[in-house]
């Protein structure tokens, strides 16, 4: 009996946000204008038919009679079974586009379940149910795996001098930056706050840092959005790294090392002393960016 595998939990990263739609009619193929075109062409050949049955002898022979009679029964026998068939194929269109409706409704709520709203990064919840199954492959398959925490500097004295909008605006920015910076085969994720998380799959302590590194960087960098906001208020990002198997050899133990270093970096940090009349405001370069 073989042994038994990591299960790779749900993948949504194809998933889009798709629009609630109560009206799952609107799936439905616009066939209407046929359907009443058969039915008009069923009630003339029941009109021809009966006329012909009441008034045929005053104006044909017997025999001429009987042919044109046979005719419009089968016309009126071919009529009914095209209409019978066509609303049984309509009654199918109809269950597949409920079908569909439901898909589309599971997607919208499958993104809603593994996505963070506010930065479209995997949630908390997702970020859990990967790392596991990330440490339960290094550990079958003795890959490397590497974890980043990282967290904004001073965000609470850019929601107290600016406002929560802000704020906001700067966690999306910054999350566009990780995504931007990171492999289609990394999983970035808002892991709460403003802080961040990024799962580095095949990945050791070494160049881990260097990815954390070059996010610190790059969020330096960006002065063009930052203007004032991170020169006065020197916001930027501190991380921390834990690596299997040297830093922990379960989720926990890596999220554990991960933290205290990012705790302690964020400790390590200068302190910035601005007085708020000499702050100028960012916000519209900062949503231009």
């Amino acid at each position: 009996m073989g042994e038994r595998q990591p299960t790779a939990p749900f993948d949504p990263s194809s998933d889009e946000l798709i629009p609630a739609d109560d009206d799952w009619r609107s799936y439905l193929p616009n066939k209407d204008r046929v359907m009443w075109i058969m039915r008009a062409v069923g009630l003339l050949v029941l009109a021809v038919t009966v006329g012909w049955t009441l008034l045929g002898d005053r104006f044909l022979p017997p025999e001429a009679q009987k042919v044109l009679e046979v005719v419009a029964i089968l016309m009126a026998a071919a009529s009914a079974i095209f209409i019978a068939a066509y609303t049984q194929r309509r009654n199918v269109d109809m269950e597949r586009a409920y079908s569909s409706h439901l898909e589309e409704l599971s997607r919208h709520l499958r993104y809603l379940a593994y996505r963070d709203s506010l930065t479209g990064l995997y949630n908390h919840r997702y970020f859990q149910e990967q790392l596991a199954y990330e440490v339960e492959r290094a550990q079958r398959y003795s890959h490397q795996l590497s974890v980043l925490m990282l967290d904004v500097d001073r965000f609470k004295l850019v929601n107290d001098t600016y406002g929560h909008l802000m704020g906001d605006t700067l966690l999306s920015y910054v999350a566009r930056l990780i995504s931007a910076k990171v492999r289609s085969s990394d999983m970035a994720a808002r892991y709460g706050g403003d802080e961040f998380a990024v799962i580095l799959p095949e990945t050791g302590q070494e160049k881990a840092v260097a990815v954390a590194e070059k996010l610190t960087r790059a969020v330096s960098a960006n002065r063009h959005w930052q203007g004032a906001l991170l020169g006065n208020l020197g916001v930027g990002i501190c991380f921390g790294v834990a690596s299997f198997p040297d830093d922990g050899r379960t989720a926990d133990d890596l999220l554990a090392c991960a933290d205290r270093r990012l705790y302690g970096a964020k400790g390590r940090r200068p302190r910035v002393t601005r007085r708020r009349k000499n702050l100028l405001s960012p916000l519209g370069s900062l949503r231009a960016g």
